[in-house]
């Protein structure tokens, strides 16, 4: 009888327990954006995303709002319609909705659950949907509030302005999943302010904050000279890295990338980290601008803290190439590796890897992020793109698209989109290095033809059981347009990446740096003398009208110092004038007139040479001769 009675109880004590592992609310997604120690751990369930992509394969990815909704409903557009059990990790858009509203039906429920305008769901200060999960930053919008449903979560957009959005969710089998509550449980809000505090203190400060008693610290100062190498952290016994943070001074700025970081875990024969550590740390075209929560630079400390588990064995070094005709300094190192004794659980936890590629994409080519066989899940990219042609930066029009397993699971609508901004190149958005906690804009600059951007991945993390590809196209339709992408993908799994890029080729370690240089006008800041009028007019010129003669001054900026050859373009028009420029009261050529007959094709008038100083340099546009003048922009050769 008594063996029985214990059976029984045995029998109810494991169904009890399945059904507490079953159970599932938003405070597990919450806790993988507030404790990076679970980055490693796999997960299950198809990630997908619902987006305005153009599935033609032309560039209308949300400027007509053709593509933005699945179908029209009761006077709104259902933008999406998911059955679950799922819960949606990220909502981006870049579309600006003042009045217009967003509403969500669960579980085939009459009434919506959440009712409020598009912009609410965004600015941080509509419960729940608060700060630091949901932000505006770099042109795009982003809300990561986990939202879950148990059968069914349909959006619906009721308004004027549907453009944008991407709609990334993860489907959660065999899950019992509680469905989206308007409002923070106790717990929930105690997460969220966790994660706060975690946030606001990127870099070394707050994380020694966070650091736990059972972490060991190895710290190391030394000179790492030209050619020689450094292993800055060793150990045979299985464990786990929480922080690598690495002061080298000025010593990773600059052109010339040839300070290696590497790492391999356990028995691989490949290298688990195999980068320039100005690339590895975000860097971007030689200088730092990259300062998230997990990985980036605050003052002269390079930070890590990506958890990197291991079974058996570890090695962290630096290793400094030489570069033959090139003055190389020695660069003064402190290292500081927080670890613990705690080894990877195998069949839970995924290793961590990076890839690092440098390419030129050939034409029609997507350019690979990473394309990897084996189990694991996607945590993060950092991306520089650098424009071969003196154009604008349509390349980064190109959408992200990920594979997963082998099926097509995400395609998005743009390449700043998928890294959480919008409207490269706009004023006040895409348009400087801007950080975020998970995702920023690393730079932007028209004339040097380049931009780079990075993403982070936490409760959104993308997971692979067999395989996956993730990449992204240059242009807006076909990848036709001429790039040199510079890129770090990061991953957990078991295995380490075979199509990196190899950074003992020395051009490969090297920015590149473009030798002509174009203006667009209607970017450009003019001051016209009182007899000219000056109109902004299509295609991103200016047209001057001017009354006998005048002047109109500008000034060349965030180009290398030095001598340069200067063009005007200008539109040809019958009435047309002569044109000359000036630099300190100098004229640098001779007078060039803009008179023909109309034509859209533009003409480039030598204007002559002229000496950059670092930082910006003022010149006067001269006319005479004629009643106007279609400028375009300026061409710039060194």
């Amino acid at each position: 009888m008594t063996r029985s009675l214990v059976s029984v109880c045995a029998v109810v004590l494991c169904c009890v327990t399945a059904a507490a592992q079953l159970s599932y609310d938003r405070t597990v997604e919450l806790r993988q954006c507030v404790y990076p120690s679970l980055l490693p751990q796999y997960r299950e369930g198809i990630v997908e995303q619902i987006s305005t992509y153009d599935p033609a394969g032309s560039n209308d990815d949300g400027f007509s709002g053709q593509h933005s909704y699945l179908r029209r409903e009761g006077g709104g557009y259902v933008i999406a319609d998911i059955k679950g059990p799922a819960v949606i990790n990220r909502f981006w858009t870049a579309t600006q909705a003042p009045g217009d509203t967003l509403v969500f039906y669960f579980d085939g429920e009459n009434e919506p659950r959440i009712r409020l305008g598009y912009e609410d769901l965004f600015t941080g200060f509509v419960e729940p949907f608060v700060a630091p999960l949901c932000r505006e930053a770099a042109g795009g919008s982003v809300c990561y509030l986990p939202i879950p449903f148990r059968e069914s979560c349909k959006i619906v957009f009721y308004g004027q302005r549907l453009r944008f959005h991407q709609i990334q969710y993860r489907l959660l089998k065999d899950l019992d999943v509680r469905t989206f509550e308007p409002e923070l449980s106790s717990g929930e809000r105690a997460l969220v302010d966790s994660l706060a505090q975690l946030w606001e203190t990127p870099g070394p400060a707050g994380r020694a904050a966070a650091a736990t008693r059972s972490d060991r610290v190895r710290e190391r100062s030394f000179t790492l000279r030209p050619g020689r190498h450094k292993t800055i952290f060793r150990t045979r016994r299985g464990g786990r890295i929480s922080a690598i943070e690495i002061d080298a001074g000025d010593g990773l700025e600059g052109l010339y990338k040839d300070i290696l970081i590497r790492a391999r875990w356990d028995g691989d024969s490949l290298w688990a980290i195999n980068a320039p550590a100005a690339d590895f740390f975000g860097y971007a075209f030689g200088r730092s601008d990259m300062g998230s929560a997990l990985l980036g630079r605050d003052g002269t400390i390079n930070y890590c803290y990506l958890p990197a588990p291991f079974d058996r064995r570890a090695v962290l070094s630096l290793d400094y190439k030489r570069r033959d005709g090139v003055s190389q300094k020695s660069v003064n190192i402190k290292v500081r590796v927080r670890y613990s004794r705690v080894k990877r659980n195998p069949s839970a936890e995924g290793r961590l890897y990076s890839c690092w590629r440098r390419v030129r994409p050939a034409d029609g080519e997507y350019h690979s992020f990473l394309r990897h066989k084996g189990r694991g899940h996607y945590v993060g990219t950092i991306l520089q793109a650098q424009g071969l042609t003196a154009e604008d930066t349509r390349f980064f029009e190109g959408d992200d698209s990920t594979f997963v397993d082998g099926s097509p699971r995400i395609h998005g609508t743009g390449s700043e989109d998928y890294f959480g901004g919008g409207w490269y190149g706009s004023p006040g958005r895409w348009d400087r290095p801007i950080n975020t906690p998970l995702y920023g804009c690393l730079g932007y600059s028209q004339p040097m033809s380049r931009t780079g951007g990075y993403r982070f991945m936490v409760a959104d993390k993308m997971s692979f059981r067999e395989e996956i590809f993730c990449g992204i196209e240059h242009g807006p339709e076909g990848c036709r347009y001429p790039v040199d992408y510079t890129s770090v993908a990061f991953y957990y799994g078991d295995s380490p990446a075979e199509t990196q890029s190899d950074p003992e080729v020395v051009s490969l370690r090297e920015v590149f740096v473009p030798r002509k240089h174009k203006f667009i006008a209607s970017k450009m800041h003019f001051v016209a003398s009182p007899s000219i009028t000056l109109q902004e007019m299509g295609g991103g010129g200016f047209l001057c009208t001017c009354e006998g003669s005048g002047s109109v001054g500008f000034t060349i900026g965030g180009l290398p110092p030095g001598p340069c050859r200067i063009f005007a373009e200008v539109q040809p028009v019958e009435d047309g004038m002569e044109i000359s420029l000036q630099k300190d009261g100098l004229q640098l050529g001779d007078w060039k007139s803009s008179r023909g007959t109309y034509s859209r094709t533009a003409m480039l008038l030598p204007m002559g040479e002229a000496d950059l100083s670092d930082g910006e340099t003022s010149f006067s546009l001269c006319l005479q001769n004629g009643k106007r003048l279609f400028i375009k922009g300026f061409y710039v050769e060194r």
